[in-house]
């Protein structure tokens, strides 16, 4: 059958409109003759539906083939099919895929805690029970959340996550009997900083700057990871609480970059002090008494370069202090006592110049005592009582000026007592009790007769007599010279000091009446 169709077209392809008039003639090959053509039952002029829909598709594209060639005419199709195939593949199907897989679906915007680990998002996706959970669904409830900017909401979020992995809602604040109802630690009209002032300090921008326990009770629980959302904390101290974590896994610490001051003595804490600790470049003062952690200090201390106080008491540490912490240029002071460290200390001591305070009482450390520990000018206490250093007291320790007290006893030192003690002007305590020390007491030692109180001298092996110029030294209270084998002292020359107060404990009298007769 053949057709007359005009087409009109009113646009040029270089955005002006013009008019153009085709008459064509149209072959429909398949069409049937309308000789053929029968009403069907409703009216239609065509046999049956499908035919119909077969002929209107042959239609359309008998008008396409009209206009183009029919090598144009095939690409055109093939590009079509292409084109609606890579649609379905790259745009429909992950679409839907991820639309049923989305965290919206079951209300989880992974926008609204942007820096949230995948651990953290695990436990709020998949453990209802979690800590975590419960706080995304608190945050979700809060009607100023489209309010807050992603610190906030992740600072919220953090302390509420810390509030509940640590047994919140019985807490108690010294002084009080009885817990607080839960709504008056955590609630969605107030601002964090304001929910528990005994604990939260914030900064003047509103960000969480110190997290301190020591005036609430009841904190059980491990310390979440989510701590380290809060990026401006500069102050952590949950002293005298039971975290039931290892030391392993108590902070992320290379998350934590602005901390400056980690408190946490008999916190419970177990296992060994991690390497990563040297990530707290900004840490201060590092304090974990009377924690089971065991181990030893790891050469990554070294990198703690302003570290200005640590404290290990009652820690059970082992093992040798690493050379590194000689790197610690401005720390002040160190207090590692009632450990187990062992080997000598590392002559890299002396590089810590800043240092006023070493004390290392009731340890395992052999060795001498460097001599480098004379560099230590801003010293004005050393403690290394019981412990198993050898060898002699360097002379060296005459340059400590500023030492107001030298704590020696229970070791194995020998030797003669140098003579440059008596420059040790500052000092008022001497104790060098239980050692091996030989030879008699330098007489330079009266030169510190303006602050010199104690002096412990017992069990060595000192002989010879009490140097006459002791009789200067007028403010010495206590004189311990038991265990040696020294000369009754002439009862004109320590006399008037017994007699003003000064309390003598010497062998060769038993009493203070045998030294010094009354006049």
């Amino acid at each position: 059958m053949v057709a007359t169709s005009t087409t009109t077209s009113k646009y040029d392809g270089e955005g002006e409109d013009t008019e153009l008039t085709m008459d064509m003639d149209v072959v429909d090959l398949d069409a049937p003759d309308p000789s053929e053509i029968s009403s069907s039952s409703d009216g239609s002029c065509f046999e049956n539906e499908p035919e119909h829909d077969e002929k209107k598709n042959n239609g359309i594209n008998l008008l396409l083939h009209s206009f183009l060639p029919e090598d144009q005419f095939q690409r055109s199709m093939v590009l079509l099919a292409s084109g609606t195939l890579l649609f379905l593949v790259v745009i429909v199907i992950p679409a839907a895929v991820l639309w049923s897989s989305s965290p919206k679906e079951s209300g989880i915007d992974h926008v609204l805690l942007p820096t949230a680990t995948a651990t953290t998002w695990e436990a709020i996706t998949n453990d209802p029970d979690s800590p975590q959970h419960a706080a995304y669904q608190w945050l979700m409830e809060d009607p100023k959340l489209a309010s807050y900017e992603a610190w906030k909401r992740e600072q919220r979020f953090a302390l509420v996550t810390f509030y509940l992995s640590l047994n919140g809602p019985r807490w108690t604040v010294h002084g009080e009997n009885e817990s607080r109802e839960e709504g008056t630690w955590i609630d969605h009209l107030h601002d964090e900083c304001e929910w528990t002032p005994e604990m939260i300090s914030c900064n003047a921008n509103g960000r969480v700057q110190r997290l301190v326990t020591s005036k609430i009770k009841g904190f059980k629980g491990s310390v979440p990871e989510e701590a380290q959302l809060l990026t401006d904390l500069a102050e952590m101290d949950f002293s005298d609480n039971t975290l039931l974590q290892s030391l392993g896994d108590f902070l992320p610490f290379q998350a934590l970059p602005s901390l400056q001051s980690l408190v946490c003595n008999r916190c419970n804490l177990e296992g060994t002090l991690s390497p990563s600790i040297g990530f707290l470049t900004n840490l201060q003062h590092l304090a974990l008494d009377s924690n089971p952690i065991a181990g030893g200090l790891p050469t990554t201390l070294g990198l703690l370069t302003n570290l200005q106080n640590i404290s290990m008491v009652f820690a059970e540490l082992s093992g040798p202090l690493p050379s590194e912490l000689g790197l610690l240029s401005n720390l002040r002071f160190m207090d590692l006592d009632h450990n187990s460290l062992s080997h000598s200390l590392p002559s890299e001591i002396g590089m810590m110049t800043a240092l006023e305070s070493l004390v290392l009482y009731n340890n395992k450390v052999a060795g001498t005592l460097p001599s480098t520990i004379g560099l230590l000018t801003n010293l004005f206490s050393i403690g290394l009582l019981i412990n198993r250093l050898s060898g002699s007291i360097p002379s060296e320790v005459g340059n400590l000026s500023q030492l107001t007290s030298l704590s020696l006893g229970y070791n194995k030192l020998s030797g003669l007592l140098p003579s440059t003690i008596g420059l040790m002007e500052s000092l008022t305590f001497l104790d060098l009790e239980a050692n091996a020390l030989t030879g008699s007491i330098p007489s330079e030692i009266a030169l510190l007769d303006s602050n010199l109180r104690i002096i412990d001298m017992e069990h060595n092996d000192l002989t010879g007599r009490i140097p006459p110029e002791m009789a200067t030294m007028s403010n010495l209270d206590l004189l311990k010279l038991k265990g040696n084998n020294l000369q009754k002292p002439d009862p004109g020359e320590l006399c008037p000091l017994i007699r003003e107060g000064l309390h003598l404990e010497i062998d060769s009298c038993q009493s203070v009446v045998e030294c010094c007769p009354p006049l």
